[in-house]
């Protein structure tokens, strides 16, 4: 007899909610992520699944594998808008922050997030570009 597999569609959206809500909570964190005067309570299993530079501290044996605190050299901001990332999936992007942003996930190897940055500045320079040439042809119609 054939076996029928149940898949849950929004098991996985529940269960990184789920976690992130732990996070909010400071629930079973192990790990603080400090950049400035911002602490962050997180959970290394998250970090190192989401962030292949994580993966390789925690699993290295260096003082950060074991220590309570990771000190990074990340803009507090920046360093919020990258870890609410990793629970969520999601990143706001601005002019302002598209900047830092693609250096943080350069190093901490957040891909997904960091093509989102790429295409958001090329779609910026692009709308930059196009708003240039109609202050041009619009200088030129009325000369």
């Amino acid at each position: 007899m054939k076996a029928d597999k149940f898949v849950d569609k929004t098991y996985q959206n529940d269960f990184m909610k789920g976690v992130n809500k732990l996070r909010q909570n400071e629930e079973y964190t192990d790990v603080t992520l400090q950049s400035g005067d911002v602490q962050i309570r997180c959970h290394r299993i998250v970090l190192a699944v989401a962030s292949g530079y994580f993966k390789a501290m925690f699993k290295c044996g260096l003082k950060e594998s074991t220590s309570d605190t990771v000190e990074l050299t990340l803009e507090p901001e920046t360093l919020t808008s990258v870890v609410d990332y990793m629970y969520t999936g999601e990143i706001e992007l601005t002019v302002d922050n598209v900047e830092n942003l693609v250096k943080a996930c350069d190093v901490l190897q957040l891909d997904g997030p960091k093509s989102g940055c790429e295409d958001f500045i090329g779609c910026t320079s692009r709308l930059g570009q196009l708003c240039r040439i109609i202050q041009i042809c619009s200088a030129v119609s009325t000369a």
